[in-house]
């Protein structure tokens, strides 16, 4: 943004500058594109079923034993888990957990 659109934006003129009749709105639209929008929680991108199987695996659990303790398939528990791994752009479990803000970032 240049120096008068800045001011604009922030209502920072001077006293004596001029004001536009669309200066309002033309201030409502530029917050509007340059505000920040909150980031997503991880977990909005996983489906209940990836989160509990992440969840249940957090204490150390194989893909059978969350399996069982979900009473689905073995199978079902891995493909649920990779699918997670994809969706949160992850290669592994310690990084979903990271992902998903369960686990400290690296130092």
């Amino acid at each position: 943004m240049d120096e008068w659109t800045t001011a604009l934006a922030t209502d920072n003129l001077p006293p004596e500058a001029p004001r536009p009749a669309f200066a309002a709105e033309l201030r409502a639209d530029l917050l509007e594109q340059y505000t920040p929008r909150p980031a997503r929680p991880a977990t909005d991108r996983l489906t209940p079923r990836q989160v509990d199987v992440l969840l249940v695996m957090s204490d150390g659990r194989t893909y059978a034993q969350a399996a069982h303790a979900l009473g689905i398939a073995t199978q079902t528990a891995r493909n649920e888990a990779f699918e997670a791994f994809q969706r949160l752009e992850v290669s592994g479990l310690i990084a979903a957990y990271r992902a998903l803000g369960w686990l400290r970032p690296e130092r």
